[in-house]
């Protein structure tokens, strides 16, 4: 007899007058088309989050503002985050057939807020935007997760991985799109490019080497505006979906896997609800969850932002060398999502997220000792770097869904953890920067791959104490058929 996995069960398309056979065949090309394009959700997450490494320079010169203030602003983006994934989480549990409505209108907001940066009159118009940013992208990662799960249950780690590396293109497009629009200087003298172009001081703000040097005008403007204009036609593309279900009454919506009526509201914040009714294990895993999601993003939130401007004034590379330098860095992180893709078909999730955190501590220290090296040492370890961090947050989210049911809310609890790591990241580095220079922002990066280090360790012994969640379902069911028959029994008259 043919079986069905738990997503053809609970997520099956249902549409009157197709076969069962034609029906699954249906929903299986439908997750195939829809995986693809959530693909180019992550792209515009990667294009505007990591669009702010190489602009940073002459944002900051563009805006009159200095690392610490913008890591102020950066700081709403932050609160977005956290209100985002939270408020999307719950509407995408909640009205679960209008899961892609929610996500067009997040991919709407992210347009507008990224084209509208460079053109901020002041930190508080700034600030706006990165909050508007934050909410789009706290929504997108709680609904675009959850949607991936739900759609292929227990097949899912491969497609994170895939969605995932969409991130990775993004990073890899934005300093591709970011360098034509940037600011060149020129000695006045000859004509010739000046080695440094400026510099931003950690102390005293962007400085000049000498008054024979001129900087042309930067037009990051149109860097911004080109992401703002990819984030649109993505999010049109899900508004088509939405339209397109409603029209021909498909009901091809991903929901959560163990209902199809609606849920309380106590039932979809409840830990147990997650973990098969035991609470004590919901809160162990969400908490470590959190606290993994907090020092991944914190380490990965100030690196990304801050190597661009570390290897022009710490390694002394021209921006033009550092556009390339901060290419090659994004490429990587494209080559470890799809090395992620791989190994998570034939590598035990466990392993890989072990492995993962230990690279991960050993590639920070060498990036930070590389500084007193050459540069070739610096890039070669920046790139090392990327390849073993990329994957992280996916092979997280898969190695849970093993012991949790990752349902909208428990994302929203990732992405609160992610917020954190961004809002922690995003101030200590800042500050660090501009008082203490690269060095110690590096510090920060190195030590929080080590809490990573220490969290993972322990989130694997309680999921090895505990067991995956298929088997506390299995040993559950016997126990309750254990439980019937002994009362069927009793039940049962005795005949002499």
């Amino acid at each position: 007899m043919e079986s069905k996995s738990n997503t053809e069960d609970h997520i099956a398309p249902t549409t009157d007058g197709l076969s069962d056979s034609l029906a699954v065949s249906s929903f299986n090309c439908y997750r195939v088309a829809k995986t693809g394009c959530m693909v180019l959700i992550w792209v515009s997450m990667g294009l505007y989050c990591l669009v702010l490494g190489p602009t940073l320079i002459d944002l900051i010169h563009h805006l009159h503002v200095n690392y610490e203030e913008l890591s102020h602003a950066a700081l709403v983006r932050c609160i977005g985050i956290i209100i985002g994934s939270f408020a999307g989480g719950f509407l995408c549990d909640k009205f679960n057939h209008h899961v892609d409505f929610i996500l067009a209108t997040a991919l709407f907001l992210l347009a507008g807020s990224t084209a509208a940066i460079p053109w901020a009159p002041g930190l508080v118009v700034l600030g706006l935007c990165f909050f508007g940013q934050g909410l789009s992208h706290g929504s997108l990662s709680a609904g675009g997760n959850a949607m991936v799960i739900a759609m292929w249950d227990d097949k899912a780690a491969a497609p994170l991985q895939a969605v995932h590396m969409g991130f990775g293109l993004g990073a890899l497009g934005a300093p591709l799109i970011a360098g034509p629009f940037l600011s060149h200087c020129t000695n006045n003298t000859n004509g010739t490019l000046h080695p440094h172009e400026g510099y931003l001081s950690p102390t005293a703000g962007y400085q000049r080497y000498d008054s024979d040097v001129h900087c042309s005008r930067t037009h990051i403007q149109y860097t911004y505006g080109i992401i703002g204009g990819i984030c649109l036609l993505t999010s049109v593309i899900f508004y088509v979906f939405y339209i397109h279900s409603r029209i021909v009454h498909l009901d091809l919506s991903p929901r959560s896997r163990d209902c199809r009526e609606e849920k309380r509201v106590k039932d979809i914040v409840n830990p147990a609800s997650c973990a098969q009714g035991n609470k004590v294990l919901g809160i162990q895993l969400l908490g470590l969850l959190f606290l993994f999601m907090v020092g991944d993003v914190c380490k990965a939130g100030a690196t990304n932002n801050y190597m661009f401007t570390i290897a022009v004034n710490e390694m002394h590379f021209t921006k033009p060398t550092a556009i390339i330098f901060n290419t090659t860095f994004y490429a990587t992180i494209a080559v470890g999502r799809l090395i992620g893709i791989v190994f998570a078909k034939f590598v035990r999730l466990d392993i890989l997220l072990i492995l993962g955190v230990l690279l991960n501590v050993g590639a920070q220290t060498g990036i930070y000792l590389s500084l007193n090296w050459s540069f070739v040492y610096f890039w070669v370890l920046s790139c090392l770097y990327a390849t073993v961090d990329s994957p992280m947050i996916p092979l997280c989210i898969a190695w849970a869904d093993k012991y949790l049911d990752v349902t909208g809310c428990v994302m929203s609890l990732m992405d609160f953890g992610i917020s954190m790591g961004d809002l922690t990241g995003t101030l200590a580095a800042g500050h660090l920067y501009e008082h203490y220079g690269g060095r110690a922002v590096l510090l920060l990066t190195t030590g929080s791959a080590g809490i990573c280090v220490l969290v993972t360790v322990t989130m694997q012994l309680i999921g090895c104490i505990n067991g995956k969640k298929a088997s506390r379902q299995e040993s559950r069911s016997v126990i309750a058929e254990n439980y019937e028959h002994d009362e069927s029994d009793e039940r049962t008259p005795l005949i002499n």
